[in-house]
């Protein structure tokens, strides 16, 4: 007789293969490996969970703030912009002791 089904899944906890992909490219395991080590405390179930989330759109990237504040630099460039050639087309003057203004 064969391996009954809870000696099969003891064995495979404790072996740590609740899991398994199989024909993963090897830079993206390690890649992944590397990143759940780094990222989630070496816990791949709660990093493909948070991963998977976000694919399904259930959860954000994080970067909405950064994102948000990157809007907002680059809708005020137009301004900045305004703002250099006024400063380019106006000539530099400097004011006299005497009140007069002097190109300079």
């Amino acid at each position: 007789m064969g391996e009954s089904i809870f000696n099969k899944v003891k064995r495979d906890m404790i072996e740590n293969k609740g899991f398994s992909i199989n024909r993963c490219p090897k830079k993206a395991r390690e890649e992944f490996l590397k990143y759940v080590e780094d990222e989630w405390a070496d816990d791949r179930g709660a990093a493909l969970t948070h991963i998977w989330k976000f694919f399904q759109g259930e959860c954000s990237s994080g970067h909405e703030e950064i994102n948000a504040k990157l809007d907002l630099l680059a809708d005020s460039i137009p301004d900045i912009q305004a703002q250099v050639q006024q400063k380019e087309e106006k000539p530099e003057t400097e004011k006299r002791l005497d009140g007069s203004e002097v190109i300079i």
